[in-house]
């Protein structure tokens, strides 16, 4: 199979939450195999960062051009459309498109210059989400100045089968001057710490000294917890500190929070029940 190029189907910015659409165009440079079976094949887009070798997010198209593959013939050429929907915690930065064949036992067909069959297409640069009206907006509301030069809007907490899934809402009030790091971490119904899940926000894309006023910053972080976790009342600390000093930053709400979350001088704490 070649395939013979590609047009973008978007246009302008690009932030979480938008469409990137794609048009392929294949040909086959011999028919189809037959024997023993017939064997289809169907394309897929990926979001890949190739320095991590991640995909952040793909999608697959069961019949390229709308025709079962297992009737193309090499004399013709194929359009197909595929389009990315970029989840709103999209992390901004820079990403290639890369595009392939996948056979129905799963496995990719190899692609000349690329790896993992994987051929990268073309780069595209998602940027931060705005703040202003229109933005995504927290399940829970609460609102805090951290720093003096960062704020907090809130934060999901999502049931998953591999974990909870914590996304904090943050704005910065200034670009930060040192590279700030998220602790997340897990207490007892005592007291007791269980847990921490630290590292750079936005899976280390966009660190905090990159951070512009007047856009939105949406952290997406899955929680792992320890197995038989006994039933209880739990929380979640949830702050940032200098990579640098190890100095914690200042929490300073702008209101009550919503619910059972409060705030400590350090930390957002949000309430979490594990049931009988």
């Amino acid at each position: 199979m070649q395939l013979l190029g590609w047009d973008p189907l978007f246009r302008g910015e690009i932030q979480p939450g938008d469409t990137v659409g794609v048009r392929l165009y294949w040909q086959p440079t011999n028919p189809i195999p037959t024997d023993p079976i017939p064997t289809a094949l169907h394309s897929f887009l990926h979001l890949y960062s190739a320095d991590r070798k991640q995909s952040w997010v793909i999608v697959q198209n069961q019949n390229p051009g709308r025709i079962p593959t297992t009737s193309w013939l090499p004399a013709l050429y194929y359009v197909d459309d595929l389009t990315l929907a970029l989840p709103v915690d999209q992390p901004p930065g820079n990403f290639s498109l890369a595009v392939g064949l996948v056979a129905d036992e799963g496995e990719r067909l190899s692609v000349s210059a690329g790896t993992d069959g994987l051929a990268e297409i073309g780069q595209i640069e998602v940027s931060p989400l705005d703040a202003g009206f229109g933005a995504p907006q927290p399940e829970v509301k609460a609102e805090a100045t951290v720093g003096e030069i960062l704020g907090l809007r809130g934060y999901d907490l999502q049931a998953s089968p591999g974990g909870p899934i914590l996304r904090t809402y943050w704005t910065a009030n200034q670009v930060p001057a040192a590279d700030l790091v998220f602790f997340v971490h897990l207490f007892g119904p005592t007291g007791e710490p269980l847990v921490q899940w630290d590292g750079i926000p936005l899976y280390g894309l966009v660190h905090t000294t990159a951070w512009q006023p007047n856009h939105l910053y949406i952290d997406r972080r899955t929680l792992w917890l320890p197995e038989n976790l006994p039933a209880g009342d739990y929380t979640i600390h949830v702050g940032l500190y200098d990579a640098t000093t190890g100095t914690r930053m200042a929490f300073d709400p702008a209101g009550i929070a919503a619910g059972n979350t409060t705030f400590a001088a350090d930390a957002l704490v949000i309430p979490f029940v594990v049931p009988k």
